[in-house]
C-alpha cells in the first residue's frame, strides 16, 4: 500500500512540474516582412584604363523599402531615399567641382511584382 501511495505521489508531483512551465508562459505570434528596390542613374564615362573621361557627371541612387509587422503592436513603414551627386572632370582627369544632395521621405506607394522583376515606385516629401 506504501508502495503504491508514493508512485501516485510521485506521477502527481512530475505532472505538476511538467505544467508549471506550460502554465507560466505566455505565447505570442509576431510576423514580419519586407521587401525592398534600389535604383540607380548615371553618366560618368570611362577610359579603357578605367579612369573617368574629362566631363561633367551625375550619378543619382533611389533605395526604398516596406515593412509591414504584426505581433503585439501592427505597425507598416514605406520609405524613400533619394542621393543625387554631381561633379566635373577637367582635362587632367582631377575632380574640380562636385555637389551632393540627399533626402528621405515617406513612400505614397512601393510594389514588386514576386518574381523581383518590376516595381512600381511614388513618393513625394519634402527636401
Amino acid at each position: 500500500m506504501l508502495r503504491r501511495m508514493v508512485l501516485v505521489l510521485a506521477v502527481v508531483a512530475s505532472l505538476l512540474i511538467a505544467a508549471l512551465p506550460a502554465a507560466a508562459a505566455t505565447t505570442s505570434h509576431y510576423q514580419a516582412r519586407g521587401s525592398g528596390l534600389n535604383a540607380g542613374f548615371s553618366n560618368v564615362e570611362w577610359d579603357e584604363n578605367g579612369n573617368f573621361l574629362p566631363g561633367d557627371y551625375f550619378e543619382t541612387w533611389v533605395d526604398a523599402a516596406t515593412y509591414l509587422a504584426k505581433g503585439d503592436g501592427s505597425w507598416m513603414y514605406k520609405y524613400v531615399c533619394v542621393n543625387h551627386y554631381e561633379f566635373t572632370i577637367d582635362a587632367g582627369g582631377n575632380q574640380v567641382d562636385e555637389s551632393w544632395f540627399g533626402a528621405c521621405g515617406e513612400a505614397t506607394v512601393l510594389t514588386l511584382d514576386k518574381g523581383l522583376n518590376t516595381g512600381h515606385l511614388n513618393a513625394t516629401f519634402e527636401a
